[in-house]
């Protein structure tokens, strides 16, 4: 996978869950975008990224990739379109590497035809560029895409980064931004009036935001008729301090890490209580028999506190959990059929299941 979503610290899970009370908005559209994510320095030694179509940036989707599979990458070359990539599958993605001329930008392009959602008939232009390296005072250089109406270049400063978002090589005042927050929350917000929106990277290794912007003029496209463009720009980059930040810096904690590393599990609070439930316990992206949880542990959250194996259920990770009347209630999430080796075989489930702390049951 292009980047492995790292365990956090009970410490870490917890600031996440009261931070997305306070100032994050959870993300809970299910929109999927094309992304250009820069593969880690330690798994390639050349320039390259991975081309997915998923919801979020860090989290690849293999079974949608045929949606994009037919896109043609490029790298902005001396401000002109390199030739096109040769894209090479993976089972997280494209990989994309890059040309014989070093360039920080790969981009690509796809309309995704004509729409009708609430009532309202558009077309569907989705566009995406990732940056590579850290030299991130040659980006603003770098030029913009040709023929890219919308457009959007990160201009990094320290633990800050603004978007400069342009619209016919004008400011594109008004354009709704989204950055992805490690842990699947996000911030928004829109541009100024010079075109630009501010956001900290501090606590970020992958950088991942996405710009949209309408175009209200009517058009029509392949024999069908529509009423604006609706233009969605990714733009992703790695945090050039992110990767030693992550490794050096282990914050504090009032509490003790979860009993197994795990990542995409479900969790919920209950009365002061915290749970989490199922997740992979694998290495990233590699699925097979045993690497799902199937434990609920139960954190009290109060000073010398210690997780407790409250029970076992079906193994799943990608769970929603979610807490109503003192009670957990969990829905979805997958689970792998095949053995270690063996073609992966992920199935979705459609099981709820109803959670009593009291009774220590489901």
């Amino acid at each position: 996978m292009p980047r492995q979503i790292r365990s956090w610290s009970v410490a870490g899970r917890l600031a996440a869950l009261m931070l997305a009370t306070a100032i994050l908005i959870p993300s809970t559209a299910h929109a999927h975008f094309m992304w250009l994510v820069p593969t880690p320095a330690e798994k390639s030694a050349d320039q390259s990224v991975h081309l997915i179509f998923s919801e979020l940036a860090s989290v690849p989707e293999a079974d949608l990739i045929k949606l994009v599979e037919q896109a043609q990458v490029r790298q902005l070359v001396n401000k002109k379109p390199s030739e096109v990539l040769e894209l090479t599958k993976t089972d997280d993605g494209l990989l994309v590497k890059a040309s014989p001329t070093p360039s920080p930008v790969f981009y690509t392009e796809k309309v995704f035809g004509v729409r009708t959602k609430a009532e309202k008939t558009f077309l569907l232009q989705y566009f995406a560029k990732g940056y590579v390296g850290k030299e991130t005072n040659l980006w603003p250089d770098s030029g913009s895409i040709p023929g890219w109406k919308l457009e959007a270049i990160p201009m990094v400063n320290g633990n800050e980064t603004t978007l400069h978002c342009t619209w016919n090589r004008q400011p594109a005042v008004g354009a709704e931004i989204v950055v992805q927050i490690d842990g699947g929350s996000t911030i928004e917000g829109q541009t100024n009036e010079q075109g630009d929106y501010k956001f900290s990277i501090e606590k970020q290794d992958l950088v991942a935001a996405r710009v949209k912007y309408v175009e209200p003029a009517a058009g029509e496209f392949e024999g069908k008729k529509y009423d604006e463009t609706r233009y969605y720009l990714t733009v992703t980059f790695d945090n050039p301090a992110g990767s030693e930040k992550v490794a050096s810096a282990k914050p504090a904690s009032l509490y003790p890490d979860v009993p197994q590393g795990v990542t995409s599990f479900g969790a919920a609070i209950v009365d002061q209580d915290l749970y989490v439930y199922g997740g992979n316990i694998g290495k990233s992206h590699d699925y097979y028999v045993g690497t799902q949880s199937d434990k609920l542990y139960r954190l009290k959250l109060q000073p010398n506190s210690q997780w407790e194996d409250l029970s076992s259920s079906t193994p799943l990770q990608g769970v929603a959990m979610v807490s109503h009347g003192g009670k957990l209630y969990r829905a979805g999430g997958f689970t792998a059929r095949n053995k270690q080796g063996e073609k992966k075989d992920l199935f979705s489930t459609d099981e709820f299941s109803v959670f009593d702390p009291q009774t220590k049951e489901w």
